[in-house]
């Protein structure tokens, strides 16, 4: 099973002996909890959403800049990216190569980062904020998350994150790219939380 949840720290009580950390960004990570101990996982108690490999392990894509990830050849990473290929044998270790991303790699990143704001928005309206007080604010989540729904690119994400999170924004010296100067939506309730996006 491979999950994407809030990160935890080594003495974190959830943390499992043979949980195993596969990639981490912003404040969440993916991790890889093996079979017999599936069971031990009340999903619950992690701020997390199950997902498919795919979309676990393509955290590395999401702060992709110009298309491409640079590489050392003979590295875990390098092996993570190309696969089992045996291509790295013929080839002196640590030469610095780039990865260009395909359609599918860009749309993996896709799904990370909804899953990231998703689980973001959750913490922020089911647990920072009391119930009732939530409520009120239900039209604001509903419209940010129709947003992260909305998303059809890495870029598109990547920008909304900045806009409504504050979350750093790769493409912000890019005005066509729609970065605003300064995020835009403020999911702060004064006197409740410390939130000031």
């Amino acid at each position: 099973m491979y999950i994407i949840s809030e990160t935890l720290a080594g003495n974190d009580p959830r943390w499992l002996p043979k949980m195993e950390r596969i990639f981490s960004h912003w404040i969440y990570t993916s991790y890889y909890i093996p079979p017999s101990q599936e069971h031990l996982i009340n999903i619950s108690k992690y701020n997390a959403e199950i997902v498919p490999v795919h979309i676990a392990k393509a955290g590395k894509f999401g702060n992709v800049n110009k298309g491409r990830i640079p590489l050392r050849t003979g590295t875990l990473a390098h092996q993570e990216v190309y696969g089992t290929s045996t291509e790295e044998e013929t080839k002196t270790v640590g030469i610095k190569e780039y990865y260009y991303l395909n359609e599918e790699d860009y749309k993996n990143a896709l799904e990370f980062l909804k899953v990231e704001m998703r689980l973001y928005l959750k913490t922020h309206y089911e647990k920072v904020l009391e119930p009732l007080i939530a409520a009120e604010y239900l039209d604001k989540k509903n419209k940010i998350f129709k947003e992260i729904e909305n998303c059809k690119t890495v870029i598109e994400a990547t920008i909304l994150m900045y806009n409504r999170f504050g979350l750093n924004c790769l493409y912000q010296a890019h005005e066509d790219h729609g970065c605003a100067e300064s995020p835009s939506y403020d999911l702060s309730i004064p006197g409740k939380d410390n939130f000031s996006y």
